[in-house]
């Protein structure tokens, strides 16, 4: 299916009526183009509040079942597909997860993270594929320039995202967000800020 294609089909998903839970029908008319920039906006957003180490407004984008993977390879072209059964480079399931890990980097009590890296990243431009009428699959190239203070030492990570969105409304929110690393050579530490 191309990009084209995929769009077509998420602003007719989008198009139908939806119940939102408040017993009131909703129609919600958006055409490909806005889906893209709607997406291309929500994973900017996304990027700016984890280098902005806006942790509580990063995790209001998180779903609270949300699962947020970084895999690891097991070969040359093959990544893990288990992360229960195989070993990933990090793997945090649940917001309260998540949300815990923010809380220990942003209080200093994470000591191989302190003091914090500097980030800076970059997300391409996302193809965007519907699941269905409340769900869509993301997938993007990013990178993240890090620096960090104790070390004087620059890296940059880069790699692809996998995300699946929920639909709620007008808004979207992380149901999963898979980052393989593609170059999985990490000079001194990874964290979920640096993917």
């Amino acid at each position: 299916m191309s990009e084209y294609e995929a769009l077509a089909q998420v602003t007719e998903l989008l198009a139908l009526e939806t119940n939102w839970g408040d017993n009131r029908k909703r129609h919600l008319s958006m055409n490909k183009y806005e889906v893209l920039a709607q997406v291309t906006e929500f994973l900017a957003l996304e990027a700016n509040l984890v280098d902005n180490r806006k942790w509580d407004e990063w995790l209001a984008l998180y779903e609270p079942d949300a699962v947020f993977w970084v895999p690891a390879w097991t070969s040359e072209d093959q990544v893990t597909q288990d992360p229960h059964n195989e070993t990933s480079l990090i793997y945090i399931e649940g917001r309260d997860a998540l949300s815990d890990r923010a809380w220990r980097v942003g209080t200093g009590r994470s000591l191989a993270s302190t003091p914090l890296i500097r980030t800076a990243h970059l997300v391409g431009a996302p193809v965007v594929e519907p699941v269905n009428a409340e769900r869509l699959r993301v997938q993007a190239s990013w990178s993240c320039h890090s620096y960090s203070l104790r070390t004087q030492a620059e890296h940059t990570y880069f790699g692809l995202y996998d995300y699946q969105l929920k639909i709620a409304g007008e808004t979207l929110s992380v149901v999963s967000k898979r980052a393989t690393l593609l170059n999985d050579r990490v000079p001194s530490l990874l964290d979920f800020y640096c993917v």
